[in-house]
């Protein structure tokens, strides 16, 4: 895959020239119009919302983080400096409607 494919990606840019910063590829997307009646197929995890700026502490140390959530029902936070990943959690399953779309 390219290294500048930022679909289903969270994506940190520099305010003085707007190039990447970092990018996290959250995962691959596959819905399609060809889904069965109960969407056991349906794969709709692009992001439905925007992220959300917080502190968290890491080992004992404050650090700026961005969390973002997807319709896959994951939640990432990341290393806002860094991009590096901190942790995600699966708060629920995906779906048609979406996880984290409401």
């Amino acid at each position: 895959m390219a290294a500048n494919n930022y679909v289903n990606a969270i994506v940190a840019l520099r305010v003085a020239d707007g190039s990447v910063a970092w990018s996290y590829k959250t995962g691959a997307d596959v819905w399609t119009a060809n889904i069965t009646p109960d969407f056991a197929v349906a794969r709709d995890w692009d992001f439905a919302q925007g992220p959300i700026l917080f502190p968290i502490v890491q080992n004992g140390v404050t650090v700026d983080a961005v969390g973002a959530a997807g319709k896959s029902g994951i939640v990432w936070a990341m290393n806002r400096a860094t991009g590096a990943l901190i942790w995600s959690r699966n708060t629920g399953g995906s779906n048609s409607g979406g996880g984290m779309m409401w």
